[in-house]
C-alpha cells in the first residue's frame, strides 16, 4: 500500500502541479512531455483522501480478518522552469490513517522529494498542434517521523505493515511523449522506479520490487476555463529473486476530473482541480477523491516582440517621410507615422491584424499579419501616383482658325466614357488629367465633321495632340425662279380666291427659304393713261405684299415697285394679250442688299 501511496504522490506532483496561462500540462498521474514557460513559478496544495481494504489470510490462504482503513495525504509542491525547455520541482507530503472498526488513528510526515524534468518539442512551441518528448527523472525520501509512537503500533495491526519504522530513498525516471492541441492533448508515460529495503517489524526485513511504470492520459479543453481528463497507469513489480519481495505483479489505477484555470492577469492564475480514481482489476481494493488548488505566475515575462518597419519609394527606393501606418485588428487599432528615414516600430502582430499604409501622392498599400509571419522586419514599397495629361489645339482645318469644340475620351478597354471637355473659344487650347490606357478620342463642333482618333496615353506623359476639323459642305440653295400672279381684273387691283391660291405657294417658298427677299412688281394692260396704269400696278404689287404679310413674311424682306403698262407681256390688241399684260411678277433674291436686276424692269416697250 506504502508503494500505491508513494507513486501517487510522484506523479501528482510531477504531472499535474503545472498549472500554465495556457493550461495545465499533464494530467493527475501523467506527465506531459512539455515543460512549463520560462519564467514560470508554481505552488500547489492538493489532499488526496482514499479508502484501503486489508485483508488477512494465514498460510493456508484461509481469511483471518479484513479492515476498511481510510487514509488522507496533504501534499504541497513547488516548481520553477528557468528555461522553455527544463523544469525543476520539490515537494512533501504527510499521512493520516483511520481504521474503522476498531477505531484506531496515527498521522506523521513521511515523504519529501523532488524532480527534473527536460523537454525536446518537435514543432515550435506556439503553434496550434505540438509534439514533443521528454525525459523526466524523480527521487523520493521517506522519512521516520513519529508523532504518536503508541497510536503507530496500534494501527500497524490493521495496516499490516508498521508505517513509521524505517525507510530509505527511492528514485527512478521516465520517458515522455506528448501531443497537444487546443482542444485535445495526449500524453504517453514509460518508465523503471528503484526502489531501496525497508524494514518492516523488529525481526523480517521485505525488500519492495523494482517496477515498471507507464501511463496514458487524454485531456481535452473545450473552453480557456475548463479542462477535463482521463487517464490510466499500469505498474509492474519485478520480484527480482528474492522470495521476500512483496507487492510485486501487476497493479492499475485509473482517474479522471476536471480543472478550472482562473486568470488573474495576464501572467497570473490559479487553478482548482477535482477527480477522482480506483483500481480497475479490484473495485473494491482502493479508491480515491482528491482535490487541489494550483497558483502561479510567469516571473519572466517574454520580450514584447516589436517590428521594424520602412516605408519606401517603389521606384527609387528612398525612404519616405510622415507615411500613415495603421494598424488594425480584433484587439487594437492604432496609427503610427514614418520618420525622416522612413522607420517605424509596430507592436507584436496578433492572428487577423491587418496593416495599411497611406501617403498623400502615393497609392495606398496593405499588409496583414499572415503575409509577415514570423519576421521581425518589415518594408512596404510604396508605388507614387503618376498623372497624365492630354493638351491640344482645335482648329478648322482650311484657315487654322481656332474652334470651341467638345472633346470626348472613351476608354477602348474598360468601356468607361470620361466626361467630356470644351476648348477655349479664343485660342482653341484644352487641357485635362487621365489615366493611363488606350482612349478613342471624339471632337465636334457645330457646322465641322466629327474627328475620331486613337491614342494610347503612357505612364506620367503629356501628349499633345491638334486636332483640325473639317467644315461641312453648304448645300447649294435652290433656285427660286419668278412668279407671275395673274387674273385681275380692269382697273382692278383686289387680291381674289384665283390669286390666293397662287400667293399660298409663295408664302410656303419664302418660309422654306428664310434668306431670300423677293420684289414685288405691279403692271397693267394699255387701256388708259400712263399715269393712271402705274398707279393701278403700284396698288396690285401692294395686295400682294399685303396678303404675305398676313401670312408671316416680315416687310423687310418684300420691295415694292410699279411698272404699269411699260412692260407688256402680251398684245394689247387682243383681249388675251391684255388679260397677260394684268399681273403682278414676283423676283426672288438671296442676297437682301441685292438690288433689282436689269431683268425684272426693263426698258418700256408698248404692244
Amino acid at each position: 500500500m506504502k508503494r500505491t501511496i508513494a507513486l501517487l504522490l510522484i506523479a501528482a506532483s510531477l504531472g499535474f502541479a503545472l498549472p500554465t496561462l495556457q493550461g495545465t500540462r499533464g494530467t493527475d498521474f501523467v506527465s506531459s512531455a512539455r515543460c512549463e514557460n520560462m519564467g514560470y513559478l508554481w505552488f500547489y496544495m492538493a489532499s488526496e483522501g482514499y479508502k484501503d481494504h486489508v485483508i488477512f489470510q494465514d498460510s493456508a490462504g484461509v481469511v483471518q480478518n479484513t479492515y476498511d482503513n481510510w487514509a488522507a495525504k496533504p501534499v504541497v509542491s513547488l516548481g520553477f522552469t528557468p528555461w522553455h525547455y527544463l523544469e525543476f520541482s520539490a515537494y512533501g507530503s504527510g499521512y493520516f490513517y483511520m481504521n474503522v472498526d476498531p477505531s484506531a488513528m496515527t498521522y506523521g510526515l513521511t515523504d519529501v522529494g523532488g524532480h527534473v524534468k527536460g523537454s525536446i518539442p518537435f514543432t515550435p512551441l506556439d503553434k496550434p498542434l505540438s509534439i514533443a518528448v521528454g525525459l523526466d527523472g524523480f527521487f523520493l525520501m521517506s522519512i521516520p517521523f513519529e508523532l504518536d509512537a503508541g497510536a503507530n503500533q496500534t494501527m500497524s495491526q490493521y495496516l499490516g505493515y508498521y508505517p513509521f519504522e524505517e525507510a530509505g530513498p527511492e528514485f527512478g525516471g521516465k520517458l515522455l511523449f506528448s501531443l497537444e492541441s487546443q482542444y485535445i492533448s495526449a500524453h504517453l508515460n514509460g518508465g523503471y522506479w528503484y526502489r531501496s529495503v525497508h524494514n518492516f517489524g523488529p525481526d523480517s526485513t521485505v525488500s519492495y520490487p523494482q517496477t515498471i511504470i507507464g501511463g496514458f492520459a487524454i485531456e481535452s479543453s473545450p473552453l480557456k476555463w475548463f479542462n477535463l481528463f482521463a487517464e490510466f497507469n499500469l505498474n509492474y513489480g519485478l520480484p527480482m529473486g528474492s522470495p521476500q519481495a512483496s507487492l510485486t505483479g501487476i497493479s492499475t489505477h485509473a482517474s479522471a476530473g476536471a480543472r478550472l484555470p482562473v486568470y488573474l492577469g495576464p501572467n497570473f492564475a490559479f487553478m482548482l482541480h477535482v477527480g477522482g480514481g480506483a483500481d480497475p482489476m479490484d473495485f473494491t481494493a482502493t479508491s480515491s477523491l482528491y482535490a487541489g488548488l494550483g497558483i502561479g505566475g510567469d516571473l519572466i515575462r517574454p520580450k514584447e516582440k516589436l517590428i521594424e518597419g520602412l516605408v519606401k519609394d517603389a521606384e527609387t527606393g528612398q525612404p519616405i517621410e510622415g507615411a500613415r501606418i495603421e494598424l488594425s485588428g480584433d484587439l487594437i487599432d492604432t496609427v503610427f507615422y514614418s520618420d525622416s528615414t522612413g522607420r517605424f516600430t509596430l507592436p507584436e502582430l496578433m492572428e487577423g491584424d491587418e496593416i495599411n499604409a497611406t501617403k498623400e501622392d502615393y497609392h495606398p498599400e496593405a499588409v496583414t499579419a499572415e503575409e509577415v509571419g514570423e519576421a521581425l522586419t518589415l518594408t512596404i514599397a510604396m508605388d507614387s501616383i503618376k498623372e497624365s495629361f492630354i493638351a491640344g489645339i482645335v482648329a478648322d482645318a482650311e484657315t487654322a482658325d481656332p474652334l470651341r469644340a467638345v472633346v470626348s475620351f472613351h476608354d477602348i478597354e474598360t468601356g468607361e466614357v470620361l466626361p467630356s471637355i470644351s476648348s477655349d473659344a479664343v485660342t482653341g487650347y484644352f487641357r485635362t488629367k487621365i489615366e493611363p490606357a488606350t482612349y478613342r478620342m471624339k471632337t465636334k463642333a457645330p457646322g465641322y465633321h466629327e474627328d475620331h482618333t486613337t491614342l494610347t496615353i503612357g505612364t506620367a506623359e503629356n501628349k499633345m495632340v491638334d486636332i483640325f476639323l473639317t467644315p461641312e459642305e453648304k448645300p447649294k440653295p435652290v433656285e427660286l425662279k419668278p412668279v407671275t400672279i395673274t387674273g385681275f381684273g380692269r382697273g382692278h387691283s383686289e387680291v381674289g380666291f384665283e390669286q390666293m391660291a397662287q400667293l399660298e405657294k409663295v408664302a410656303e417658298l419664302l418660309e422654306e427659304n428664310p434668306d431670300a427677299t423677293v420684289v414685288i412688281t405691279g403692271h397693267t394692260d394699255s387701256v388708259g393713261s400712263d399715269g393712271v396704269n402705274l398707279q393701278i400696278g403700284r396698288r396690285r404689287a401692294e395686295a400682294v405684299a399685303g396678303y404675305l404679310l398676313m401670312r408671316g413674311i416680315k416687310v423687310t424682306r418684300m420691295q415694292i415697285a410699279t411698272g404699269g403698262e411699260r412692260y407688256p407681256v402680251g398684245d394689247n390688241r387682243y383681249r388675251s394679250g391684255r388679260r397677260a399684260n394684268r399681273r403682278v411678277e414676283l423676283v426672288f433674291s438671296r442676297e437682301a442688299s441685292e438690288k433689282i436686276s436689269e431683268g425684272v424692269l426693263r426698258p418700256p416697250t408698248r404692244k
